[in-house]
């Protein structure tokens, strides 16, 4: 029977009742009940020792014939009964003495200072040393560095001289600067420090992997600025209305996030592209780790490390397969002790793409996993043996000859997308996609409407195209073509022999094409309302059909890719700005490619003024049978003066 199953122990913590699983200790059941007991070594991931003794309480039962002792409520397990004192008399006398030795050892230690003067201790008659250093040998240091980093510390001497140190109290040669000893160090003994080109700690030098930005492919999309941990990659409005993403070289942390999140591959990471954007090992598991994992490459899995598995991005976990690496698998390592926390969230977030991506492919997703690895130093290997034996259980995937990948980005994906689509079958991901999302799937003889790059896009870029949602369209185009008598259509992921489609994409019938036709049989919009368009007569009938006033402002100047020129930004913003002149509110797009691309460069999180959204011919048919307004719904914000920089 496990402790889940167990009936709860019930007890009493300062005349208060409570009941608590069986194993707990009374120090966390004591604080989930809001009662502060002060600790120094306590961390909660790590398995207490009591080695400071201040979390001391006093623990009493009725059978223990007024009975009670002293105990460490980090160590102490509750029991069925037992009545816990947290400030008895017995407690605070304890505590005081402590605080007193301790204050001794360490007389400039803010926090003993603090901790001694809210318990009255003093150190009368103690022997103190005014040139004391800060530490209270807690050894939460050297516990945090072996268990979730290299073991690079420890402590050495005994009696009065021992002393956390490395070997030979030498700077530790195993030491990767994550900073956890920094982090957890209850007195600030132990310091890290931050410059503008490296960290340095343990009288060791780690350089920083500066991530810079390549002006002329960057978007301003602003997804950099979203997903920095740190705040420092910004949007800045450049002289002539430009944005571009800037980051301080000086501010950079190296967690390499914001490389991950480029859709154009305009933001590298300073000195690791030949070890981290390398070619991986067809055969064997690729595995992408920090150096805290500890690990090496083998003859069963190569490994790619990295200063923050964070800076992991989509087209690497999808380039690692398409070179035929049976699977990937990405370690995490305990985030919240290392000096760039908060980035590996993003790497799960890209995990979780690539995995929806290889289902919609119909391979297994389970080939490319996150995982954070137990404790200890054999944590991450086990995870990788884990992972090898579930790969051993699958079939060998199809191997293509890739060369190294020299770029990555939405363009990327997509593209090594195009080339795995040739794999064998392993799931049907199609289905899978259309029930998350709710969407239909076709009737054996009923109506379909093809998904086309819809899927796909979405499930690479769904936070890049934001407030848009691709799927949104597929609704949309169904509630369209009920309006239009047309009923029980289904989606397919797939190229059916006969199929509505937002797309050209082999025997379709576009939708644009039946509304051209039909879309006088739908509700009128309100008068007046302007739809941009490229100049063609097909479109203009598209419009007009619709009941909509176009607006002829040249052709799409987006080419058909995510990656764009400075030049290709340039002719779009002044499309943009030329339809707001106009006074239209929509731009009509010809595919859900162009929508993407359009969403991508007006989204709300890139700081532009436009008013203009991009919109399909269907959208405008379903905005005109609900009458629903064109104007964005949220309106984009505009970068701050203060954000200004030169061009």
């Amino acid at each position: 029977m496990n402790s889940a199953t167990q009936p709860l122990v019930s007890l009493r913590i300062d005349g208060r009742p409570v009941q608590a699983p069986p194993g707990a200790f009374v120090l966390d059941v004591a604080r989930g009940m809001g009662i502060d007991i002060p600790t120094l070594c306590h961390h909660p991931d790590l398995e207490s020792v009591g080695a400071c003794r201040l979390c001391v309480v006093e623990v009493t039962h009725p059978e223990w014939k007024g009975w009670s002792g002293l105990m460490t409520a980090c160590l102490y397990p509750v029991k069925d009964g037992i009545e816990v004192y947290t400030r008895s008399d017995k407690v605070l006398a304890a505590r005081r003495g402590i605080l007193s030795l301790l204050l001794a050892r360490c007389p400039n230690s803010d926090i003993i200072r603090s901790l001694a003067e809210q318990a009255g201790a003093r150190i009368d008659g103690l022997t103190t040393d005014p040139n004391a250093d800060n530490c209270i040998l807690c050894g939460l240091c050297t516990r945090i560095c072996e268990t979730y980093a290299t073991g690079a510390i420890t402590t050495v001497s005994r009696g009065a001289v021992k002393r956390v140190s490395s070997f030979a109290n030498q700077p530790p040669e195993e030491c990767i600067g994550c900073g956890a000893c920094v982090i957890v160090c209850p007195t600030g003994e132990i310091q890290g420090q931050r410059t503008p080109t490296d960290y340095q700690v343990w009288e060791r030098s780690f350089p920083t992997a500066i991530c810079t930005v390549n002006t002329a492919a960057c978007i301003g999309c602003g997804s950099c600025e979203e997903a920095c941990p740190f705040s420092v990659a910004r949007v800045a409005l450049r002289a002539g209305g430009d944005q571009m993403a800037v980051i301080p070289e000086e501010h950079c942390r190296g967690c390499g996030v914001c490389v991950g999140a480029c859709p154009t591959g305009a933001i590298t990471q300073r000195g690791l592209e030949s070890n981290v954007v390398g070619q991986p090992k067809p055969t064997i598991p690729s595995v992408f780790a920090c150096a805290r994992s500890n690990l090496t490459s083998s003859e069963s899995a190569h490994l790619f490390e990295m200063p923050c598995v964070g800076r992991i991005s989509t087209p690497l976990l999808l380039h690692a397969m398409a070179s035929g690496a049976p699977g990937v698998l990405v370690l995490g390592r305990h985030q919240s002790t290392c000096r760039l926390n908060g980035s590996e969230d993003s790497a799960q977030a890209r995990v979780r793409a690539a995995r929806d991506a290889l289902d919609l492919l119909g391979l297994d997703p389970r080939r490319i996993q996150f995982e954070e690895p137990a404790p200890g130093p054999d944590g991450p290997r086990a995870s990788v043996a884990r992972f090898q034996s579930m790969l051993a259980s699958l079939e060998k995937p199809e191997s293509l000859s890739l060369p190294p990948l020299e770029h990555e980005g939405l363009d990327t994906s997509l593209a090594l997308i195009n080339k795995m689509s040739r794999s064998a079958v392993e799931t049907d991901g199609g289905a899978r996609f259309l029930e998350k999302h709710g969407l239909p799937t076709p009737s054996l003889h009923g109506p379909v409407l093809l998904a086309g790059c819809i899927p796909i896009l979405h499930t690479l870029g769904k936070e890049l195209f934001a407030p848009l949602s691709l799927v949104d369209a597929l609704r949309q185009a169904l509630d369209v073509l009920e309006h239009l008598g047309i009923i029980g259509t289904g989606i397919r992921i797939g190229a059916p022999k006969s199929a509505f489609a937002l797309e050209k994409c082999g025997d379709v019938t576009l939708l644009d094409d039946v509304l051209r036709g039909r879309g006088r049989d739908l509700p009128r919009p309100a008068q007046g309302m302007k739809v941009a368009f490229d100049g063609t007569e097909a479109n203009r009938i598209l419009i007009e059909a619709l009941g909509y006033e176009p607006v002829d402002i040249g052709s799409d100047p987006l080419p058909d890719h995510f990656s764009l020129t400075a030049q290709d930004r340039k002719r779009a913003v002044g499309t943009l700005a030329e339809a707001e002149r106009a006074g239209a509110h929509a731009l009509l797009v010809a595919n859900p490619r162009a929508l993407a691309r359009w969403a991508m460069m007006t989204r709300a999180g890139s700081w532009r003024s436009h008013r203009v959204q991009p919109i399909l011919g269907v959208q405008l048919a379903y905005h005109a049978v609900h009458g629903l307004s064109l104007a964005p719904t949220h309106p984009n914000r505009v970068s701050s003066p203060c954000m200004q920089v030169a061009p």
